[in-house]
């Protein structure tokens, strides 16, 4: 009796899924002042934030992670006539984006369009900012521009 006992409780505790940990990382940039040329465009503007090894927690740099939302702060060009934005997603130190979604200058949101790339250290968001306006005009950002990427581990 008494080995069944045992063995029923280790039997259970193996069943149970193991827990996984949570992470998050914000990033804020001043986005760039934007001239307007002469043909009544500027851009496009980009802010780019990095993931770099000290935004993990201690030893945690080799365990494997996985991208869960990704929250942003567009900012916005009022003095604009259109102001064409995109989130960019770039893969650990790659030159060119993996994918880019069209967003809405001056919002707030979140996506889970990225979370199907690889999510390490390396990984860039960038905002790119594309503007129509008065020539010679130099149109200026509402706010920081940030991203909050929240991960598991």
């Amino acid at each position: 009796m008494k080995m069944k006992a045992v063995v029923l409780p280790i039997l259970f505790m193996a069943s149970l899924p193991a827990m996984a940990a949570t992470g998050s990382i914000t990033k804020a940039v001043t986005a760039p002042v934007i001239n307007i040329y002469s043909t009544g465009t500027g851009g496009p503007a980009t802010t780019n934030m990095y993931v770099s090894s000290t935004d993990f927690p201690k030893g945690t740099l080799n365990a494997s992670k996985k991208l869960t939302v990704l929250r942003y702060n567009a900012a916005a060009y009022v003095s604009a006539f259109s102001d064409k934005a995109e989130l960019c997603y770039f893969r650990p130190y790659s030159a060119g984006p993996m994918k880019c979604i069209a967003i809405t200058g001056g919002s707030s949101s979140s996506t889970t369009e990225f979370n199907e790339l690889p999510f390490d250290l390396g990984v860039q968001v960038q905002f790119r900012h594309t503007l129509t306006g008065k020539p010679g005009d130099q149109a200026r950002p509402s706010r920081q521009e940030s991203v909050t990427l929240e991960y598991s581990y």
